[in-house]
């Protein structure tokens, strides 16, 4: 039984593995079930996700898109999406030989011998036209599929914001794609509000929520070893964790319309934050990678050390500095006390392990409908970051931790039966 992502979940976002971890989880019964998945680094993810998912090399396939011509970016995924539609016309007229020729790529082989594809995972449905995903390939990729008989899920997605230039037509776009699957299951309310808006129905749609919440945290002998592999043993209790971000610190200011200022204010405030938990409740502060890119833009242990160099109590200060995967970063953050996440799904790691956990930020970030779900006062958005407020919710969530960690148990055990539905739909499509 084959089953393809036809999405890309690059393997240095810790919270994307995760995803990719649950999706596993969800098919682990099915007898000869394989997965495979669409990577931009194939190299790269191959050797982080081992042997659970079978990588199939976009670069050799199709152009690669990255370009700072939005020109060549048009019309090489004006290329990519002919390449597809004529090989669904020659697939018809001559079978699998077209594999032979002029299709030889894997990818064209992946479409053939699938039995389903797997869209929308994470907030990966909408235009595309980054630099791993072609313009409107997460749009008519469900056609494909469909034209080539396959059957096609919307697996606990997300449905964007519709942008404001050309809104109609995305929505029609959408409206179009999301026809031609079989069954669509969403991870907040908010999507699902959104397809109501634009009158979008379907035979076959519910609210579910993330796979991740899912994903089985590593061994206490595993984490034990990281903990002594990266010195916390060193720490004394209590340890507040931190998955601080850039591409949160980005969005902290508006009104400086500067990125770059933005995220130097977002620094200060959050070592400033750091500094003021240290001495009120004399913890330790671990900051934890949940992202680790190919540049320090993207990888949470250079905003780390940007914070830290801005920190007066240093000595109470730790950052973990090796890569781990997403099992391993649950059970590391399951040994915390209290966890401040602008990293999501390090959020929903903790909340599963039964952490109280603090949530940051864009108030037009829909997938805080996760976190909801299970403590909606567990929020703080980052735009304008209030560090009394900040403080104030840190404290309140650090006087009442146990009793809201007894409170949020009830949450999440109806959240995890809610994702086991994800588990339930793919087994009725596979067995």
């Amino acid at each position: 039984m084959n089953i393809l992502i036809a999405e890309n979940a690059p393997s240095f976002n810790k919270g994307e593995m995760a995803i990719i971890y649950g999706i596993r989880e969800c098919i682990k019964d099915i007898n000869n079930a394989k997965l495979s998945m669409l990577s931009f680094r194939a190299d790269y993810d191959r050797e982080r996700y081992g042997k659970i998912l079978e990588i199939i090399d976009t670069k050799k396939s199709w152009p690669i898109i990255k370009t700072s011509n939005d020109g060549q970016s048009l019309l090489k995924s004006a290329i990519i999406a002919f390449y597809h539609f004529t090989f669904v016309l020659l697939f018809k007229l001559f079978g699998k030989g077209v594999l032979r020729f002029l299709f030889t790529s894997p990818i064209w082989r992946e479409y053939v011998i699938t039995d389903l594809v797997i869209i929308g995972h994470d907030s990966s449905f909408g235009i595309g036209g980054d630099p791993e995903t072609p313009l409107f390939y997460p749009l008519y990729i469900p056609i494909i599929a469909k034209l080539l008989k396959k059957r096609v899920i919307f697996f606990a997605g997300t449905i964007p914001n519709f942008p404001r230039r050309f809104k109609k037509l995305f929505r029609i776009l959408v409206k179009c794609a999301l026809k031609h699957t079989d069954t669509i299951t969403l991870r907040e309310h908010k999507s699902l509000r959104k397809l109501e808006e634009i009158d979008f129905k379907h035979n076959d749609i519910s609210v579910t929520s993330d796979p991740a919440f899912l994903l089985t945290p590593a061994a206490d002998d595993i984490i034990a070893s990281v903990i002594k592999n990266e010195g916390l043993d060193n720490y004394k209790k209590p340890w507040i964790g931190l998955t601080i971000s850039r591409a949160r610190g980005i969005l902290a200011y508006p009104d400086l319309n500067n990125p770059d200022l933005a995220y130097e204010k977002h620094l200060e405030i959050i070592a400033y934050i750091v500094d003021a938990v240290i001495e009120n409740i004399g913890a330790h502060i671990i900051f934890i990678p949940h992202c680790v890119g190919f540049n320090d833009e993207s990888d949470d242990r250079d905003t780390a050390r940007k914070i830290y160099e801005k920190c007066k109590n240093k000595e109470k200060i730790c950052i973990v500095c090796n890569e781990y995967g997403p099992d391993i970063l649950k059970g590391l953050i399951g040994q915390m006390d209290l966890l401040i996440g602008e990293r999501l799904h390090s959020v929903i790691a903790a909340i599963t392990m039964g952490v109280p956990a603090i949530a940051i930020s864009y108030k037009a970030d829909q997938r805080l409908g996760m976190i909801e779900m299970v403590d909606k006062d567990a929020i703080c958005y980052v735009e304008n970051l209030d560090t009394n407020k900040l403080l104030a919710k840190i404290d309140y969530l650090w006087t009442n931790r146990y009793i809201i960690a007894d409170k949020s148990k009830l949450s999440i055990s109806k959240v995890k039966k809610a994702t086991f539905q994800n588990k339930i739909k793919l087994e009725g499509f596979l067995n």
